[in-house]
């Protein structure tokens, strides 16, 4: 019964669905638990709808906006539709919950709301996700961008697993990225948030002015896409082969990216936030270029040994296509970097289809225009960059 409810709601264009029986709702406050709207209720049904990650990747203010305002929509349709199919299939009572508004309660001082009943918190209870430090939900498939809907009903199903945190011990950025500064301790000051976030524009439009707390986390498209990847191999070569890093490559990425000195040329050796973030903006490169940088694998022992690859870097004011790599220092100085970037080199003219592809760093890192020489790249010219003259080299395809 409980597999064929969630495939119902699931056919109806949600894109995640859980199930939590009442006796998980003891804690709720007084006035919002399922049993203060519906005395019978023995289980509650939870669903989400994710929004398009595109709307995440432009200006909040209409389009974002718009489109998380009408999920809502999407939503309580999806709610009153299953309804009625549950009812009918099982012989039941089936109460569908408005997934935003409306709802009673108001503090007019505070400027602070709360719907029938917490969606995100029981979408917790229903093993969709967990609650991040922004106050929203984190679900491991789709991040922080569902919109969630929920089903009351007297049908006594048995509860789904609890989800696990995928929220970033030591990351900060929902945080600090709060132009107001609304959150604090796992929850968000709504009347900072409100009159910070919400407004109408000149033709009187619904308007959405921030929404970092959703854009700035690392966590905002979830994990689980990224470690479907992990067997995606790209070429080879000799005595390596390279595929798409994940982030089940965290731990190993961090003996070179972390370490003080293979990072001798960069501002700072990475924090651990830093290289999931380095990770994920390889991952999406690879959606946007069919390019980034690859994880170095031995073929022997299948060791995973650095990263090398193609990144698209401003040069000359163009965006161009340029090889850098990292290798951990107990494999260097055995040709890897170099037989990878010849390879990637070929990767770029062969594969691709680039003209022309470029490598650049300080003149201080000699070793690295040495390994750009060998693969038959040439001085291109000179630059200032964070105020250290850099050298960029570049091959022509022939």
């Amino acid at each position: 019964m409980k597999e064929k409810i969630k495939q119902i709601v699931l056919s109806l264009g949600a894109d995640v669905c859980g199930i939590a029986n009442i006796d998980r709702f003891i804690d709720t406050p007084k006035g919002f638990s399922p049993t203060d709207i519906f005395s019978d209720c023995k289980s509650v049904i939870i669903f989400g709808i994710a929004l398009p990650k595109g709307v995440t990747q432009v200006e909040p203010r209409i389009i974002y906006g718009h489109f998380n305002n009408s999920s809502c929509l999407q939503v309580d349709e999806v709610s009153f539709r299953a309804a009625k199919i549950v009812e009918a299939e099982f012989g039941c009572y089936a109460v569908p919950i408005p997934c935003d508004s409306p709802y009673d309660f108001w503090d007019e001082e505070n400027m602070k709301g709360r719907g029938l009943i917490s969606m995100k918190h029981a979408a917790v209870l229903a093993g969709i996700g967990t609650i991040g430090k922004s106050a929203l939900l984190l679900n491991n498939e789709f991040g922080n961008i569902l919109t969630i809907g929920a089903i009351l009903t007297n049908l006594n199903m048995q509860s789904d697993e609890l989800c696990k945190s995928i929220c970033i011990d030591e990351c900060n950025k929902c945080i600090d990225s709060c132009p107001v500064g609304a959150i604090e301790g796992g929850d968000v000051n709504q009347k900072l948030c409100r009159n910070n976030t919400y407004g109408k524009n000149g033709r009187g439009f619904d308007i959405v002015n921030c929404n970092n707390c959703r854009n700035k986390c690392p966590m905002r498209y979830g994990n689980k896409h990224l470690k479907r990847r992990h067997t995606m191999k790209v070429f080879e070569t000799e005595r390596l082969y390279l595929r798409e890093l994940t982030f089940e490559d965290k731990k190993e990425l961090a003996r070179v990216l972390s370490d003080p000195d293979s990072m001798e040329f960069y501002p700072h050796p990475f924090s651990e936030i830093e290289v999931e973030e380095w990770i994920r903006w390889n991952i999406e490169n690879y959606a946007k270029y069919k390019h980034g940088l690859w994880a170095v694998i031995l073929k022997e022992s299948d060791t995973f040994i650095g990263d090398c690859g193609i990144t698209m870097q401003n040069i000359d004011d163009r965006s161009v296509p340029e090889i850098g790599f990292h290798i951990i220092k107990d494999y260097c100085n055995k040709g890897y970097a170099t037989e990878a970037a010849d390879a990637c080199k070929e990767y770029a003219f062969n594969s691709l289809n680039y003209s022309e592809i470029f490598s650049y760093t300080t003149v201080r890192n000699i070793s690295s225009q040495k390994v750009a020489e060998k693969i038959g790249m040439k001085v291109y010219k000179y630059f200032e960059k964070n105020n250290e003259k850099q050298v960029v080299q570049v091959a022509i395809r022939s």
